[in-house]
């Protein structure tokens, strides 16, 4: 894994290349942003980088030239190739069990792994979606931020950095990961998938993926974007005249794991029938006979349209951390809105 792999963080690629080129490193660094734009690939690329038998070998006078060399890894090496499939010993990845959590035993065997000596190079421990910790786990990782270990340097993932400890927050170097940008995203769908999938479904799943790349391979795979249509389907049928199987759609749909992306796709529709309705269909992404069936049809216009859309970026946000509001009283809130045709005066009241 080399940096020139990593698409996107242009800023936050060529600090950690100055910091491997010059050895002055953050004994801690804390990677933040959502899911799947690439924190994981970027510490096992700096991991490589600090590890490269390239660099580590070189003894000419560091230049800004020779800096720019020795700030990225090889890629071909022995130990760049065993980084890369994280098998190094220089390398210690901690991931959330299939409870998705951290718990305290194994941030004491870090702990154990970081207290044996670095015979070369600079051992690494990245520690993904560290807000997984248990809170006693949280508690003991401080103690090695706050005395780390000679030769290590510790590097926290995290697509909720408010959940993690203000201590352990002030100990770290923090980098933000920000979101790809939607073309980025559709460049990486198309090179990575090639002709898999057509022009349409690369562009929905790019803009479902609120820029991560992750996330838009995701829904490509696990067919969402079919599973979202049905979601409007369901929608759709409550709104046609069927309100006692409301409940029912509500509660399946508010125990999904992929409710975002569902919310996602019902928002990119709201912004086609606005485009529409607008002169602009040039512009959109899905079929026409996908969208919503609105209570006032064409005649609500764009006002009804663009009202709808707010709703579903207040369920969408209020059902996400740090919110984490009431998913069923959130899309009740939502479906009632869409078969009225208005929204509420106040949906946090329904949340």
């Amino acid at each position: 894994m080399r940096f020139s792999d990593i698409k996107g963080h242009a800023r936050e690629l060529a600090l950690l290349k100055r910091a491997a080129s010059s050895g002055r490193l953050a004994h801690a660094y804390l990677f933040a942003g959502q899911r799947g734009v690439g924190k994981v690939s970027t510490a096992l690329a700096f991991a490589a980088a600090l590890n490269c038998e390239k660099n580590l070998g070189a003894s000419e006078e560091l230049t800004p030239e020779t800096a720019e060399e020795r700030g990225t890894s090889c890629g071909t090496c022995k130990t760049c190739v065993s980084i890369t499939a994280r098998t190094h010993p220089n390398l210690i990845l901690l991931e959330p069990d299939e409870k998705g959590s951290l718990k305290i035993d194994r941030v004491r065997d870090l702990q154990k792994s970081l207290n044996f000596r670095v015979e070369k190079g600079t051992r690494v421990a990245v520690i993904d979606s560290a807000e997984a910790m248990v809170r006693n786990a949280s508690s003991v990782l401080l103690k090695t931020l706050e005395e780390p270990p000679a030769g290590s340097i510790l590097i926290l993932t995290t697509a909720k950095p408010n959940e993690l400890l203000r201590t352990i927050l002030s100990r770290c170097q923090r980098l933000n990961f920000r979101p790809l940008s939607q073309i980025l995203v559709k460049t990486l769908i198309n090179e990575s998938h090639g002709s898999s999938f057509n022009e349409t479904e690369a562009e929905i799943a790019a803009r479902l993926s609120f820029g991560s790349i992750g996330s838009a391979l995701n829904i490509l795979d696990f067919g969402l974007i079919e599973k979202s249509r049905e979601f409007l389907k369901a929608i759709n049928a409550i709104s046609a005249g069927n309100p006692e199987g409301l409940f029912k759609v509500v509660s399946a749909f508010a125990k999904d794991e992929d409710l975002p992306e569902l919310l996602g796709y019902l928002q990119v529709s709201l912004r086609d029938m606005a485009l529409r309705l607008e002169g602009a269909k040039e512009l959109t992404v899905t079929e026409p006979g996908e969208g919503l069936v609105l209570k006032k049809g064409a005649r609500g216009g764009i006002k009804e349209v663009l009202g709808l859309y707010a709703v579903v970026e207040e369920v969408r946000k209020s059902i996400a951390s740090p919110s984490n509001g009431n998913k069923v009283l959130a899309l009740e809130s939502l479906f009632f809105s869409i078969k009225m045709g208005t929204r509420p005066s106040n949906l946090n009241a329904f949340i």
